[in-house]
């Protein structure tokens, strides 16, 4: 759930087109953390189940072999949710990194502007 929101966070900042860079690059900002959150609670929870299937290794028949495919089957859940979250953040990077050459690009123009007009 968290990982949805975070997700669909990012993709909101991602997306939009916001008049003021000030909230423009603190949305990036806060769409990093939440990512950088998640993806750290995922890390915690591979390196757990990667423990407990350690632990259950030898584990071929009963019902430890039975906790076994079923941590396995988390397993696959949890990767797919850290793809996705890392799938995320480089789309991220990318727009927070588009969104940074867009604000400098108007900056620049404005300043241009002006001194056309101070030579006016």
């Amino acid at each position: 759930e968290k990982v949805e929101e975070s997700v669909e966070f990012a993709q909101a900042v991602i997306t939009s087109t916001g008049a003021e860079k000030d909230k423009s690059l603190e949305g990036f900002d806060n769409a990093e953390r939440g990512l950088l959150g998640v993806a750290e609670s995922i890390e915690k929870a591979l390196a757990a189940i990667k423990e407990h299937m350690d632990a259950m290794k030898s584990a071929t028949k009963g019902p430890l072999s039975e906790a076994r495919t079923a941590l396995l089957k988390v397993k696959v859940k949890v990767g797919s949710l850290d793809s996705r979250c890392k799938k995320q953040m480089v789309a991220l990077s990318s727009a927070r990194s588009t969104r940074e050459q867009h604000l400098q690009a108007q900056d620049l123009l404005g300043d241009a502007v002006r001194e056309v007009e101070r030579l006016e």
